[in-house]
């Protein structure tokens, strides 16, 4: 009884060993299937053309016109008009302080004024000079009695009050943008730091660098793309306006280019890549996602024939941010392998799925 029992369970394993667990036979199974699909790639057929060569440079924005204004007396500031962001129109009200100090200042300059112009017109008298025709005093002599009258300095003394006086109240010098408006009313602004800064609207600057050895893509009045850095997809269009003619201990060259029909998309100060682009006739270009690299830093191009993919070393030129210019290891009218070339080995068999124009 025990003997048959052994024997039984002896074929049990030994079926179990041949035939294997239903997993295991379902994920052979599925490696087989994988390991016979065939590649599905996208493919282009390779014309020469003019190649877009880019040149790439981080820039700040710059207004191009920018006042910082101030009052000119320490006061406390009674009233203020805007705020930051908004947008005012040349000769309008900013902000005001307390005048009442100011007029009173002025009112006694002119009294001093008018006390030294009497005082000098004694002195006119006094060496026989006709005080309606000051004209026909001699120049070192008028200037030696206004400074011994003391009309000289009430003169200048008077010309500062009145300054301070009609300087109460800060208007736009031209159409912007307030910024850094930051002095609450009823406080004295900070000394020596502007009360606020008015950017002026419409053009606005853009402050890059070029290394010495790509000056050539850079030409007075060619265009540049702006992109901020900010997430924003959009392309602003500028011109070069300046070339500053040195190159720096760095290899650098400043450039400026205007952007004349600026939108709130750009600020002053912003962090933003500058794109120069020049033109290369008859270039053999192909798409970056065509280059494969291989062991030994090889370039690799597949390319499509009668159903296979072939292998092509290639060496590159110049490229940009999309293409890559090849100098040698392909031919025009080559068909390549532009997609689903990433684990492709030598003359293995693909589909196309598409041809890209």
């Amino acid at each position: 009884m025990n003997k048959h029992l052994l024997w039984v369970g002896t074929l049990v394993a030994m079926c179990a060993v041949a035939c294997g667990s239903p997993k295991e036979k379902e994920e052979e199974n599925v490696s087989q299937v994988l390991a016979q699909e065939t590649p599905v790639v996208d493919v282009k057929v390779l014309r020469k053309g003019d190649f877009a060569y880019e040149t790439i440079s981080n820039g700040k924005v710059e207004a191009a016109r920018r006042a910082d204004l101030s009052f000119s007396a320490s006061e406390v500031v009674t009233k203020i008009y805007a705020v930051n962001g908004q947008k005012v129109k040349k000769g309008q009200k900013i902000a005001q302080v307390d005048d009442y100090k100011l007029k009173n200042r002025l009112l006694s300059a002119k009294s001093s004024l008018d006390k030294a112009y009497l005082s000098l017109q004694e002195a006119l008298i006094s060496r026989g000079y006709n005080i309606n025709d000051t004209a026909s005093v001699p120049e070192s002599e008028m200037k030696l009695l206004r400074t011994k009258s003391g009309y000289e300095d009430s003169h200048n003394a008077y010309n500062l009050a009145l300054y301070e006086y009609e300087n109460a109240t800060l208007y736009a010098p031209f159409d912007g943008v307030v910024a850094n408006l930051f002095t609450l009313e009823h406080n004295t602004p900070a000394a020596g730091k502007p009360f606020c800064t008015i950017i002026g609207t419409g053009s606005l600057m853009v402050d890059f660098a070029v290394l010495e050895s790509e000056l050539s893509a850079v030409k007075k009045g060619g265009e540049v793309e702006i992109r901020p850095f900010s997430g924003s997809d959009k392309v602003i269009i500028g011109r070069v306006t300046q070339i500053n003619p040195v190159v720096d201990a760095t290899g650098l060259v400043r450039i400026k280019a205007v952007v004349d029909k600026a939108d709130e998309t750009l600020y002053d100060g912003m962090n933003v890549r500058v794109v120069i682009r020049n033109t290369i006739p008859s270039q053999l270009a192909v798409p970056k996602t065509a280059v494969v690299n291989r062991s030994g830093g090889r370039k690799v191009v597949f390319s499509y024939k009668k159903g296979v993919a072939v292998w092509n070393y290639v060496t590159e030129g110049d490229d940009n941010s999309t293409d890559v210019i090849i100098n040698t290891g392909l031919k025009e009218g080559d068909t390549i392998i532009v997609s689903g070339n990433a684990n492709l080995t030598y003359d293995v068999r693909v589909n196309v799925n598409k041809i890209i124009e």
